[in-house]
């Protein structure tokens, strides 16, 4: 209530919070975005391929898409701290890269894997790697979740609806083809830094 209004990356919970007689000032809705000064497509480097990348700390618990490829045999690099107790050190690509250096990785990845946590699925809160990775021109493979925009599904695959091995394998596919064109510019266009800056 000491500020002029509350923004939220959740349809569910800006209703929340708008019907809560303890916050008196206006509750928005603002999509999730990213940094399209940073994430954006770069040209291929084989010192950052991978056949399909997972980018993400463990927070001490053996993450779902990660395991899920494991079990079915995908190839799979990780990137993130806190592995060693889970996967192999065969597929730890590093423990931290810098947010500069993640469009090379994403860019140069055949597929980038996400997962949400259980509260962010709850409350309808799209993962930002969604949105960093699309803005690097690439498809993403990720759960299902509320609030993903309709416009930018066509480059999301699931591994809920399919399975891992078959979403991955369709993002690869959709990624080597010409599917992606005008991705970039979509969220350039909605989802930038930027474009939350002029709604606010």
């Amino acid at each position: 209530n000491e500020f002029d209004a509350v923004c939220v990356a959740s349809e569910i919970l800006t209703e929340k919070y708008s019907s809560t007689e303890s916050v008196h000032v206006p509750c928005l809705y603002l999509p999730q975005c990213t940094d399209t000064g940073i994430f954006s497509p770069v040209g291929k480097n084989a010192a950052y391929s991978s056949r399909s990348l997972f980018c993400g700390n463990s927070r001490g618990v053996m993450r779902e898409c990660v395991r899920m490829c494991i079990d079915a045999g995908v190839d799979i690099d990780v990137i993130g701290n806190d592995w060693s107790r889970f996967i192999g050190h065969n597929l730890i690509r590093s423990q931290a890269v810098p947010n500069l250096l993640l469009p090379q990785f994403y860019s140069n990845a055949e597929a980038v894997l996400n997962d949400h946590w259980a509260d962010m699925k709850q409350n309808g809160i799209v993962s930002n790697r969604i949105f960093d990775v699309l803005a690097c021109g690439r498809g993403i493979v990720t759960d299902n979740i509320q609030n993903i925009p309709e416009e930018l599904r066509f480059a999301c695959f699931s591994y809920e609806n399919s399975g891992i091995s078959d979403a991955v394998s369709k993002c690869r596919e959709f990624n080597q083809s010409t599917g992606a064109h005008g991705l970039r510019e979509l969220i350039c266009d909605k989802y930038s830094f930027y474009r939350r800056a002029l709604q606010i």
